[in-house]
């Protein structure tokens, strides 16, 4: 969910951090930096139930909007927001 959409600050970041080590985690050209990201990523879903890592793969790693994936899976924004929203928060805790 990018600022456009309404979130900013650092749930925004979180999820940009998500989406970067995800993008990190997919890499072809760097065994270092796909393995950085396999680890970061692997500790961050340790703290996220199963649909919020699912939103956040989505939103975060591959770029869709919320509305975009509400749009492909039939469920409301609000609810797929309320994931999303819900595992940011936990990423942000230390």
């Amino acid at each position: 969910m990018t600022e456009e959409e309404g979130l900013t600050g650092p749930m925004a970041d979180a999820i940009r951090r998500y989406g970067q080590a995800y993008e990190d985690a997919q890499s072809l050209h760097k065994a270092t930096t796909r393995m950085n990201g396999q680890d970061r990523l692997k500790g961050s879903r340790k703290l996220l139930e199963p649909l919020e890592i699912a939103v956040l793969d989505m939103v975060g790693g591959r770029g869709f909007t919320v509305q975009d994936l509400a749009a492909k899976t039939g469920r409301s924004v609000e609810s797929l927001t309320g994931l999303l929203i819900s595992g940011a928060t936990k990423l942000l805790r230390p």
